[in-house]
């Protein structure tokens, strides 16, 4: 199965009517996993009672793979690539008999041979960047009682226009995309990230600094990385190929139930270069490395990188001051001094160390955040419509 996505698709009252689902893996096998998938699980329990809409290319659509889904839980979306055909028209009536709601996109209002598509579907979806006039779209929608789904809102000005006319909106405007959080998915995940590492590390020396200026957002989180944590240092080439990958997982692990664990790994990496700074002082961006890619290893399958002996012994000690800190159980004031006494560094000073790699690991995870450069808070519902 590939990696799955739920993308929200909301009401003009700000209410979640139905999640878009989408396979990271676009081909026709990443589709098939998809439909396989809505097969096999209950959808009414994992996505709460909303409907769960699905894009079909015309083209290639495999009406007894489809009518295997329940209509109840499923809407179909009809992508119209081409010119209006007869087997189109066979195949929609059939899943309308079967009992699904489907969804036009990519009706065209001036070609007349798609007027014969209306009567068998239920909604158009237009994108916002095709309004011109929303009060036609409003009086053609009225008179005919189809609904109208407006996509692609990513603007302010986008969704001011799609308020005029549209029953349901979508867009990276109201929410983004996120990670579907299930067994099957996080099953996948970890064979995803451990491929994904494998790619960033092919990545020639050479050649990281055109990945990153090949796009805005990696390259701004670049330059926050530097500024807030390495500001009178040039980035390594290893340390580079750590952004590409932490920005290459953050939309699936910053805000999400998967969280945990990119906190962890940060969390146990600065626990390392602080405590190398004050032990091992050249080796501190090395113990960085080696706290970081523990986590990669236990929890990715990711083969980590060879550790000396004496960064082994100070990482098996990280793993303690870990442990206490995430368990709460009163046992930090106890490790720390017996570590005082192993590292020799005052009982103090291990907690100084344990305060500022905290504080640097929530200093780089709102860094993550803010690498988005679209943004917006001029919708007044933007907290409730991303809280998801």
């Amino acid at each position: 199965m590939g990696l799955l996505y739920k993308f929200p698709i909301f009401t003009k009252e700000c209410e979640i009517f139905a999640y878009e689902l989408l396979a990271k893996d676009n081909s026709q096998e990443g589709f098939n996993n998809l439909i396989n998938f809505l097969i096999e699980e209950e959808v009414s329990q994992i996505f709460k009672d909303k409907k769960v809409v699905i894009s079909l290319d015309y083209e290639k659509l495999d009406t007894e793979l489809v009518e295997l889904l329940k209509p109840r839980s499923v809407i179909l979306k009809i992508s119209l690539s081409s010119g209006v055909k007869a087997k189109l028209l066979r195949d929609l009536d059939y899943l309308k008999e079967k009992g699904f709601s489907i969804i036009l996109e990519g009706f065209d209002f001036n070609n007349p041979t798609c007027i014969s598509l209306l009567k068998r579907v239920d909604c158009l979806s237009i994108s916002a960047k095709l309004i011109q006039n929303p009060s036609n779209i409003k009086e053609f929608a009225k008179e005919l009682k189809k609904k109208i789904l407006i996509s692609e809102i990513e603007s302010k000005e986008d969704y001011e226009k799609a308020l005029k006319c549209a029953d349901f909106l979508q867009g990276s405007y109201l929410a983004q995309p996120s990670f579907l959080h299930h067994y099957k998915n996080y099953r996948f995940l970890s064979l995803y990230l451990s491929q994904l590492a494998k790619r960033v590390r092919k990545i020639k020396k050479e050649e990281l600094h055109n990945t990153i200026e090949s796009d805005e957002n990696l390259k701004k989180l670049v330059e926050l990385w530097k500024k807030e944590l390495y500001p009178d240092q040039d980035l390594d080439p290893l340390e580079l190929r750590i952004i590409i990958f932490l920005y290459s997982i953050k939309d699936i692990f910053v805000g999400s139930g998967g969280y945990i664990y990119l906190y962890h790994s940060l969390f146990r990496a600065f626990l390392m270069r602080e405590f190398a700074k004050v032990l091992f002082p050249r080796k501190s961006r090395k113990a960085f490395i080696v706290g970081f890619l523990s986590s990669c290893e236990e929890f990715f399958q990711i083969p980590s990188v060879k550790v000396e002996e004496n960064l082994e012994h100070l990482l098996s000690n990280v793993y303690l001051i870990e442990a206490c800190v995430f368990r709460k159980d009163g046992c930090e004031e106890s490790i720390g001094k017996k570590l005082s006494y192993l590292l020799g560094i005052s009982p103090q000073g291990i907690r100084d160390v344990v305060e500022k790699a905290k504080r640097k690991t929530d200093k780089l995870l709102t860094l993550l955040r803010k690498s988005e450069v679209r943004e917006s808070k001029d919708l007044p519902q933007r907290s409730k419509l991303t809280r998801l």
